[in-house]
């Protein structure tokens, strides 16, 4: 479990990489996904580790292949 100072670090990274447009913009369904895949990344490696280009994977992956847009029913 994380402390809350290494979750705020966490969040700051995330919207350093991603921003607060990508973040935003994300369905309740690819949040889900996307944070399903952050946790599992942040379980095998050391948050000093992962690239941010492994969250820009993770993050292009959900929203263009495993839950785009376009085939969600709102």
């Amino acid at each position: 479990m994380l402390r809350d100072k290494e979750k705020e670090d966490w969040t700051l990274r995330l919207v350093q990489v991603l921003s607060r447009e990508k973040i935003g913009a994300l369905s309740k369904r690819q949040a889900l996904h996307l944070n399903k895949s952050l946790r599992r990344l942040r379980g095998s490696k050391q948050m000093a580790d992962i690239t941010d280009l492994e969250i820009l994977g993770l993050y292009e992956i959900v929203v263009n292949h495993t839950s785009p847009l376009a085939y969600e029913i709102l």
